[in-house]
């Protein structure tokens, strides 16, 4: 064993000094943050304090996209803004005036998320080049006569590096967007161009034939591209919706996927892994209906997406394992929509109930604790999964936690029911409870309540009114006109049975 040890160890030294030569070998000092605040240094001066501090703000929010990224503001650089191998984006005093260059400042923060984006989609494909030279050069470091910079995108084709940075624009408004910043402040169709803008403010008028970067004109035309087809995408997003509602989950997963294959945004993610939940559910109430039955969590479906911005039973008794397959695949789309933003709460309520779902009561109480109720403490759909999670902990066999969480449990549902009343599930969970517990007056009360909930928030509307609800549940606050031929041609092309229909045009 010690033998085996000591080999291992010789390996892993001769691995690691392999490493580091090579790195040695192909590093530059251009390659590492401490050159260029050596050479430049860092931005100090208190008239930029509060754009530093928005801009540190803005790179946080975006940090998630490349979680190894790291963030340097300094005085000048080779260019306004770049990307380095160890994995810094520099942002420069330059790039600051030229993005706060607006009205007020939401433009600005927004223009510096596009270019933070920029950047780390620079990172992210492995693009890097230090060969402006818009700034002063270097104090302390010149370069040596006849010493290349070990950038071996400098030797590529002038085509393929303009290709890289329209991808890395590609990626820098789709970033940008992810994060609720507005897109329309860098190109629209009404003229708005933040590239001349750009090139305008930092000094340079005219654009260079040979530069590595196209032109402005290229730029926008290729970003108002892109944003055309994010939002000749939104259909799908939207009809995903409604099919949804209409409980056609894979038809709905068809047209989700379809949209995520364009924008893969946390809204589409968490309405992925809502299908998958609810499939599971589906599978559970034919293999175990007992579980399915036994309480009723709360779930998110969400209608917006940022493209619009452009009794002590043993448990063992259940059937272990008939839908486990597909709870897994629910908590994966969850755990990545709340990975793209860790505030996100449609995601957040569903990964709880699918822990709970999956018997991972201990996690989806952490999540609901510290996640949710620390930013919202009265969130009734939270609470809810709390009171759950909490009894069914209580009477886990297979956990340390032994306590009779019934009076807590209870508790929470009750303390829902006095601040929303009209939430219907917090009747149903206390109902469970109590008729557990052999309380049948309460319990029948419980039940009574939730049955009137039912029929209030349930009366039928008139046939005039009934299209046109479904169409604005879904489709809140989108400004266009829905037409039954677009929507057929788009079942057609996915080859999706229409079962269905939508007639007429609904002004939205």
């Amino acid at each position: 064993m010690n033998k085996n040890i000591f080999i291992l160890c010789v390996c892993s030294c001769f691995f690691i000094m392999a490493f580091n030569s090579v790195m040695a070998k192909d590093s530059s000092p251009e390659d590492y943050i401490g050159y260029w605040i050596d050479e430049y240094g860092k931005l100090t001066d208190p008239a930029y304090s509060l754009k530093i501090k928005r801009i540190r703000s803005i790179f946080k929010k975006m940090r998630k996209i490349i979680l190894m990224s790291h963030l340097n503001i300094l005085n000048h650089a080779k260019s306004p803004s770049l990307c380095i191998r160890s994995g810094h984006i520099i942002i420069t005093k330059k790039a600051i005036d030229i993005c706060y260059n607006t009205p007020d400042m939401l433009s600005g923060d927004s223009r510096m998320a596009f270019v933070i984006g920029h950047e780390m989609a620079h990172l992210k494909n492995g693009d890097f080049w230090y060969a402006n030279n818009d700034s002063p050069p270097p104090k302390k470091h010149p370069q040596k006569k006849g010493q290349s910079l070990p950038q071996l995108s400098l030797q590529e084709p002038l085509e393929i590096r303009q290709k890289k940075e329209l991808r890395a624009d590609r990626f820098g408004i789709v970033y940008m967007s992810f994060c609720d910043f507005n897109p329309s402040v860098i190109v629209d169709s009404n003229g708005i161009n933040f590239f001349q803008d750009w090139l305008n403010i930092s000094g340079r008028l005219i654009h260079i034939e040979n530069d590595s970067h196209p032109s402005p004109n290229k730029r926008a035309q290729d970003l108002l591209a892109e944003i055309k087809t994010v939002i000749n995408h939104l259909d799908y997003f939207y009809i995903g919706l409604r099919l949804y509602q209409l409980a056609r989950y894979d038809d709905a997963l068809e047209f989700f996927e379809f949209f995520s294959s364009e924008y893969p945004c946390k809204a589409v993610i968490n309405n992925i892994g809502l299908i998958h939940y609810q499939k599971a559910m589906k599978k559970l109430m034919e293999c175990d209906p007992q579980k399915a039955k036994r309480f009723k969590l709360s779930t998110a479906i969400d209608f917006e997406t940022t493209a619009m911005l452009f009794s002590n039973n043993d448990r063992n008794r259940y059937r272990e394992g008939c839908a486990d397959d597909l709870f897994d695949d629910a908590i994966d789309y969850f755990e990545n929509a709340y990975l793209h933003d860790k505030s996100y709460l449609h995601a957040l309520i569903n990964y709880s109930s699918a822990l709970i779902m999956s018997g991972k009561y201990e996690k989806a109480r952490g999540i609901i604790k510290d996640d949710i109720l620390i930013h919202d403490k009265q969130n009734p759909a939270a609470i809810n999964n709390l009171a759950v999670a909490l009894y069914l902990l209580g009477i886990d066999e297979d956990t340390a936690f032994e306590a009779d969480m019934f009076k807590q449990a209870s508790q929470k549902l009750i303390r829902v029911i006095q601040q929303h009343p009209d939430f219907s599930l917090a009747y149903y969970n206390l109902e469970r409870l109590q008729n557990i517990r052999k309380r049948n007056a309460a319990a029948n009360e419980s039940w009574d309540n939730y049955q009137a909930i039912l029929q209030k928030n349930n009366s039928p509307p008139t046939k005039n009114t009934i299209d046109s609800k479904i169409i604005e549940s879904i489709l809140c606050c989108r400004a266009t006109i829905i037409r039954s031929q677009e929507l057929n041609q788009i079942l057609s092309r996915l080859k999706l049975q229409r079962d269905w229909q939508i007639t007429g045009q609904h002004q939205i």
